[in-house]
């Protein structure tokens, strides 16, 4: 497939907006090819099937959506309409108490708790503030519920859903009429609505509906416009409010999507489920202090919110909070038990504080859960392999291929236990790796491992320069700006680009830069107009392998004669390799080769303490090539 995933994705979604049903099903299943697993596609396809009334393919996809990812309250949504749809009430109902359980549930939900009740199979209306109700109406004479129907009204009536817990009492009194505390709850309601003079904050039932349809069908840019209509006839709506959330989250408009989610927070801010949206796509933007504040949030008002801690310990090992990132996993198995993806979080973050037989252990429970989990092997393998035992990491990996072969991760590391040199890792490695590595990027190479190149490369540029400006610089692998901050006074233009999204936003941080591009580095350059003086790359060529084609384009694309100043690890074997580490080596050797096929002279050369690992510095190489 020419087109990348995320591309694919976005031409289905906008076929599927635009009604071209088949096209948007090419794209998917284009998708599918590659990652057969991939959570969006199937959900887009079952959505697909259900509007092609193809009911037993729909829950497929359903199922494979869910599994991929089971922290997305739409596919749990989805999944259970289709199956009461298709009278599997048994299943549905058993798919309705795990979403409770593990916290995705929400008054949307009810709708489908109705559904299954009524056992006929049909859609139910959407869910309004006036239905939303967690009491069983058949049971409300019985006298062990009744206690249980009025406490619900009061709490209700506390939570800010009036009209929700005059219903209830109005359920008491049809069947009760003389029950003296539903009588006073209800007229103290009446009054207390009649005094605000309020009037129905919500769209009608059918106009709900119709959003959620467009919602569900994928139909992205039309359910947004709806909504902002809405909106303005019910600004109060917090159900709008919150499905405008979720619609700008899936459309990528994530500054949006926090406004919205924070607007139905103020209307309802007990509503555990928001708190966990807007935790999600903060943290998502490694906005990952307020992420944190979310999902505490979420779990104030719901203590057993198990995917809240699951996700609240993601954020912290992001922000580097390991003991509290663990304690939240324990937290979500304490609720959940059987939550696989926070004992593979667990698994993790045990890994990162060198825990490594209990992270083993956390790894082993995912998979006894869940035997074909790919991240739990990988996560099993980079455990064994720190512990020593190559071949039973080596199994690990190929077991995540087996399930997973489109797995760069797995992937690169067996090539390394293989002793295989590649000519470079899956470009998909490199960018997962940095941007799990964003946020502590810094305090990990130049506090804990003593990286000192970018200060040592740039004095020897001034010093060979024999100059006080350098022009017009380009460091390519840009990271977290590292390099930036040293050399950018010595800089008429300086530009930077990276692979990972996240290391850029930290090195927007710095404002050292005129221009950040998230790109590759072989793309930019075989595309970019190349106008530099100066082409920088510190600590990037580790995690490229072969050189020739980088030379090539400076060379052969550029405007004008310049200079390539960059770091290696240093090897006095001929040739560059995959190294233990997972990183390449380059010899001095290899070096003057590449140079002498493309037409570069070495001007500066010396070997430098690059960083520490496992406590002992690495020797590098610091090259100065004119072209």
């Amino acid at each position: 497939m020419k087109l990348s995933v995320s591309e694919a994705l976005r031409k289905g979604a906008e076929a599927q907006s635009a009604g071209k049903a088949q096209e948007a099903r090419r794209y998917y299943a284009a998708i599918l090819k590659l990652k057969p697993n991939h959570p969006s596609a199937n959900h887009s396809m079952g959505a697909l099937s259900i509007g092609f009334g193809k009911k037993k393919e729909a829950i497929a996809f359903f199922k494979k959506a869910l599994d991929a990812n089971p922290s997305v309250p739409e596919y749990w949504f989805s999944y259970i309409d289709a199956l009461i749809k298709s009278d599997m009430l048994v299943d549905a109902k058993s798919l309705i108490a795990q979403a409770k359980q593990k916290g995705v549930w929400s008054d949307r939900f009810n709708l489908l708790d109705r559904a299954l009740a009524s056992s006929n199979g049909k859609a139910s209306e959407p869910e309004t503030k006036s239905n939303k109700l967690n009491v069983d109406r058949t049971k409300i004479l019985d006298k062990s519920k009744l206690s249980q129907a009025l406490k619900l009204a009061k709490q209700k009536s506390r939570e800010g859903f009036p009209e929700e817990a005059r219903l209830i009492y109005q359920l008491i009194l049809s069947k009760v009429p003389n029950n003296k505390e539903a009588i006073a709850g209800n007229k103290g309601i009446a009054l207390k609505l009649l005094s605000k003079g309020e009037k129905p904050q919500d769209p009608p039932r059918n106009q709900l509906q119709a959003l959620n349809n467009l919602y569900n069908q994928g139909k992205l840019e039309k359910a947004s416009t709806k909504t902002a209509n809405l909106l303005a006839e019910f600004p109060n709506s917090f159900i709008l409010h919150n499905l405008d959330g979720a619609i700008k989250e899936n459309l990528n408009k994530y500054d949006e999507a926090i406004r919205a989610f924070r607007e139905a927070l103020a209307i309802n801010p007990n509503a555990s489920l928001v708190h966990y949206n807007l935790g999600n796509v903060l943290k998502d933007q490694d906005r990952l202090e307020e992420a944190t504040n979310a999902y505490m949030k979420a779990v104030e008002v719901n203590p057993n919110f198990a995917n809240a801690y699951n996700n609240m310990s993601i954020a912290q090992k992001k922000r580097g909070k390991l003991d509290k990132a663990v304690e939240a996993c324990r937290k979500a198995i304490s609720i959940d038990p059987n939550h696989v993806g926070a004992y593979l979080n667990l698994g993790h973050t045990l890994y990162d504080q060198r825990k490594l037989e209990k992270a083993a252990r956390a790894y082993t429970r995912a998979l006894s859960i869940k035997p074909n989990y790919p991240e739990a092997h990988f996560g099993l393998g980079n455990t064994r392999r720190d512990l020593g035992n190559l071949e039973q990491a080596k199994e690990a990996y190929k077991r995540a291929l087996s399930i997973k072969p489109n797995y760069p991760d797995a992937s690169h590391w067996l090539s390394v236990l293989n002793g295989e040199t590649t000519n470079s890792p899956p470009r998909e490695y490199v960018e997962n790796l940095f941007d799990a590595f964003a946020t502590k990027f810094d305090q990990s190479l130049v506090n804990d491992l003593k990286y000192n190149i970018p200060k040592i490369l740039t004095q020897s540029l001034i010093k060979e320069a024999h100059k006080e400006t350098l022009g017009a610089v380009l460091d390519l692998g840009c990271g977290t700006g590292l390099m930036g901050a040293e050399i950018r006074k010595f800089c008429t233009i300086l530009e930077g680009i990276d692979l990972s999204n996240s290391m850029l936003d930290q090195a927007k941080v710095r404002n050292v830069y005129d221009r950040l591009t998230h790109i590759g580095m072989d793309e930019y350059l075989s595309s970019e107009e190349l106008d530099f003086d100066y082409f920088i790359s510190t600590d990037v060529f580790v995690y490229v392998g072969e050189l020739s084609e980088v030379f090539s384009l400076i060379k052969s694309r550029n405007r004008r004669s310049g200079k390539l100043a960059f770091s290696t690890e240093h090897t006095e074997k001929d040739g560059f390799h995959l190294e233990k580490s997972g990183r390449y080596s380059h010899s001095k050797s290899y070096i003057e080769s590449i140079c002498k096929n493309f037409g570069y002279t070495i001007c500066h050369y010396s070997k430098t303490k690059l960083r520490k690992e496992s406590g002992v510095f690495l020797e590098g190489g610091l090259y100065i090539l004119d072209f």
